[in-house]
């Protein structure tokens, strides 16, 4: 976009995108979802995806 316009009109279309995505989170939710039956996260839930993502990265090559 940079290319097409300039660094000031881009970062200003950038700038109101952030801000109309920030103002979704104010809309209601329409979805009834039951929060209770949602687990709550654990410690042991963060480092065993941590050890998938390093396990991951070590074998994969790009």
């Amino acid at each position: 976009m940079i290319l097409l316009t300039s660094v000031e009109v881009t970062l200003w279309l950038n700038d109101i995108s952030y801000a109309l995505t920030a103002l979704l989170l104010f809309l209601p939710e329409k979805e009834n979802i039951n929060k209770e039956a949602i687990p709550s996260l654990t410690v042991s839930q963060i480092i065993g995806d941590f050890t998938i993502v390093q396990r991951f990265m070590k074998e994969e090559d790009y």
